[in-house]
């Protein structure tokens, strides 16, 4: 299948797999009115979702603590900030080593440009006024600012770097339809192309002779970011006008982390199969999601 198919095949996955899952998710909370509910939202599906050694009781501590200070009726602030941050450390969790948490308040004291996420939602507050939640409050920088710095004001928050920004704010742009009133010509989605390893493997698959992920030598801090960036540029133009690069990204982390789960599965798959009725077949015969036959 050539590679105009394989972008519609990830575009489809994106859209009937990906959003409807990812939406369930944000609308399970009220998200849209309580900055706590924000708060816990970003907490539980975007803030660890770094790969490595992170501990599931992370996200699970975090809203525990959110909705703790929710059910009170506190609002967010710097002393609320310093209240579960002193909580979280005598929950016997602990402060991992390896692992930033964006509830951590200690750079909010040292004039630093990183602040804890309680005190970036405080902030927020008291330039917006309460009804603005930090999706919504992105949303607006986005219209007004761009792309560009939107990411980088959601990374000022302690422990958000490049991929969580891209992550969250791609999310946030087909949750709260962002791009409705943009038309064609939108600056910056390169910086909505979070990647992890699937996406890296299956774009080199269809756009590069070298498997940057997988076999390059030179790991150093800015080659990573020097692949990222050629990844997620090529993701955007590869996709031109004829298929949406946010749901392309979406599509190719799910069919790699929750469908095939396998490198191996994958490498077969893109030698095995040249058409979509192949992957049809392919999908069906392992009971791989309905949405691919219909």
């Amino acid at each position: 299948m050539d590679k105009i198919g394989w972008l519609k095949f990830f575009e489809e996955c994106g859209k009937k797999c990906y959003l409807p899952q990812m939406r369930r998710n944000w609308e399970s909370r009220d998200y849209k009115n309580n900055q706590w509910d924000a708060l816990c939202v970003f907490m539980s599906e975007y803030a660890f979702a770094r790969g490595g050694t992170n501990s599931p009781d992370y996200p699970a501590l975090s809203v525990y603590l959110l909705e703790k200070a929710k059910r009170e009726g506190k609002q967010p602030s710097e002393e609320q900030a310093g209240k579960i941050w002193e909580e979280w450390r005598k929950s016997g969790v602990g402060i991992p080593k390896k692992t930033t948490i964006p509830l951590d308040i200690r750079k909010d004291s040292n004039g630093g440009d990183r602040v804890s996420i309680i005190k970036f939602v405080s902030g927020i507050s008291k330039k917006e006024g309460m009804s603005k939640t930090l999706p919504y409050y992105l949303k607006d920088v986005i219209n007004n600012d761009g792309i560009s710095k939107a990411h980088k004001e959601l990374m000022r928050i302690v422990g958000v770097k490049e991929k969580i920004a891209s992550f969250y704010l791609r999310d946030i742009v087909y949750e709260l339809d962002v791009f409705d009133s943009f038309g064609n010509n939108i600056a910056g989605r390169e910086l909505l192309q979070p990647q992890d390893r699937w996406v890296n493997r299956i774009t080199n698959k269809l756009f590069f002779d070298i498997d940057f992920y997988d076999k390059c030598s030179d790991n150093s801090k800015n080659m990573i970011n020097q692949k990222t960036v050629i990844v997620a540029e090529t993701i955007v133009k590869e996709c031109n006008s004829n298929t949406n690069p946010e749901y392309v990204n979406m599509g190719m982390w799910y069919f790699g982390a929750v469908i095939v789960k396998s490198k191996f599965e994958l490498d077969k798959l893109f030698k095995d199969l040249e058409s979509r009725d192949d992957i049809d077949k392919y999908c069906k015969e392992r009971n791989w999601g309905v949405w691919l036959i219909e």
